[in-house]
């Protein structure tokens, strides 16, 4: 009965071991696209795709050791779906998640909250402190965007909103007073304003509205899965640090991206003081080493005169 025990968990031990070779073996590669009009997300640029969705994915599906090809695939939203669902590639790097297809896909743990955020003129800001500040102002809307149901419900019931696509416009509407702010994704926003050299003009606020979360959306079948679910807390403590926020704001405002912290006044002066201290050190061990070494030589000297 012993032997009998031993083989079969041998056997099972193996075809465990042999089970999970099988899927790190066929989670070597993945093929994602993404929508040609989510900068600076997924974008066509040149003859391909690219942003900073490839980038991230890049750098997550290194982890579990797949390869990531591009589909250069020039999508927009509303077709992603379908050629998903037809297998023209494995996944969409921009993936939002208002429950409808759960069933049938996994999205990943976030990888960056795509945040709303008001943008104003400098010399006619908002202090924005929620969805109040907004009371008895006009903002602008870009009507070809999809925020989700929740936004939905703030646009009906609280924001007064003109709805166009021109952006340009919008700039002209804030300066004559026909608007008070306009709505963007704080990247996408930040794309806009130095594209047309309005950050000195643009003020932004530091709190967002709203924000979406960005998946990985893969079908469920798909042997990366498992893979990928395991890096679920990795990928949350890095949204939670603001990892893709800040590198956003390093590439396109450095200006805005955060600082490192000062040390207070008494810590810098304690600072300083150290730093002269250990220069005077330095400088009298040096000193020292120079009359060591002028005393060595002059009895050399005296030595070589006895001799003669």
């Amino acid at each position: 009965m012993l032997l009998y025990l031993l083989f079969v968990s041998s056997l099972f031990v193996s075809s465990l071991f042999v089970s999970l070779k099988a899927v790190s073996a066929e989670c070597k590669e993945i093929r994602l696209s993404g929508p040609r009009n989510k900068p600076p997300y997924s974008e066509t640029k040149g003859e391909g795709l690219t942003g900073l969705g490839f980038s991230e994915a890049q750098y997550w599906f290194s982890k579990i050791g797949a390869k990531v090809t591009i589909e250069k695939t020039f999508l927009d939203e509303r077709d992603a779906l379908a050629k998903l669902r037809r297998g023209d590639f494995d996944g969409l790097v921009v993936g939002y998640n208002s429950g409808d297809y759960e069933d049938e896909f996994y999205f990943s743990e976030t990888w960056h909250r795509d945040s709303v955020h008001i943008f104003y003129l400098k010399d006619r800001p908002i202090e924005f402190k929620g969805i109040g500040s907004l009371k008895n102002k006009v903002g602008a809307l870009d009507y070809s965007r999809d925020y989700g149901s929740d936004f939905e419900r703030l646009k009906t019931f609280f924001l007064n909103l003109n709805f166009s696509g021109d952006r340009l416009k919008w700039i002209s509407q804030l300066e004559s007073q026909k608007i008070d702010y306009f709505l963007l994704p704080l990247t996408e926003g930040l794309v806009f304003l130095k594209e047309n050299k309005l950050l000195s003009k643009i003020d932004i606020s530091d709190k967002a509205l709203f924000s979406s979360p960005l998946h990985f959306m893969i079908p469920k079948k798909h042997p990366c899965v498992p893979a990928l679910m395991k890096l679920e807390e990795d990928m949350a403590k890095a949204v939670s640090e603001d990892r893709v926020k800040n590198l956003i704001l390093n590439e396109l405002a450095p200006e805005l991206a955060p600082k490192a912290p000062t040390k207070p006044k008494e810590e810098q002066a304690k600072d300083e003081k150290a730093k002269d201290e250990k220069a005077k050190d330095e400088k009298a061990k040096d000193e020292q080493g120079k009359d060591e070494h002028a005393k060595n030589e002059a009895a050399k000297a005296e030595t070589s005169g006895s001799s003669h």
